[in-house]
Order: structure tokens, then C-alpha cells, then sequence
């Protein structure tokens, strides 16, 4: 999923990554991209988000999917 600089709390499906991160902005749920980071460009943060954290975006993802 793609990460924007953009911060709308309003916004469901914009996540926002936690303030103690390097990496600032929000996750953008609803555009789901290929998860063979192989085929993709990317480049690494070297950071790792809490479970709990990563448990909610794939909370909304499914629930996006399922609808």
C-alpha cells in the first residue's frame, strides 16, 4: 500500500503512521498494490510498526475487500 505525506485523520482509509516514526504521513488502505515487492519499486524504511498497528490496516482492508 502506498504511504502519502498527506495527514486526514477524517479519512478512514488514510492511516495515520504513528508520530514517533521517521517516516511521516498516512497509508492509503484502499489502493492495494502488489505485495511481490520483486515487481516493485520500494525502498526500505528499515522501520517496523507495532502488531497491533498492522492488525488495524489489514482490519480495514478486508473489510474493504469483503464489501
Amino acid at each position: 500500500m502506498p504511504i502519502t505525506s498527506t495527514r486526514k485523520p477524517e479519512i478512514k482509509t488514510m492511516v495515520l503512521i504513528p508520530e514517533e516514526f521517521k517516516t511521516h504521513g498516512s497509508v492509503l488502505v484502499e489502493q492495494v498494490r502488489s505485495v511481490d515487492l520483486c515487481t516493485r519499486w520500494w525502498k526500505s524504511t528499515g522501520e517496523i510498526l507495532e502488531t497491533n498497528w498492522v492488525d488495524a490496516i489489514v482490519e480495514i482492508l478486508t473489510t474493504i475487500v469483503s464489501s
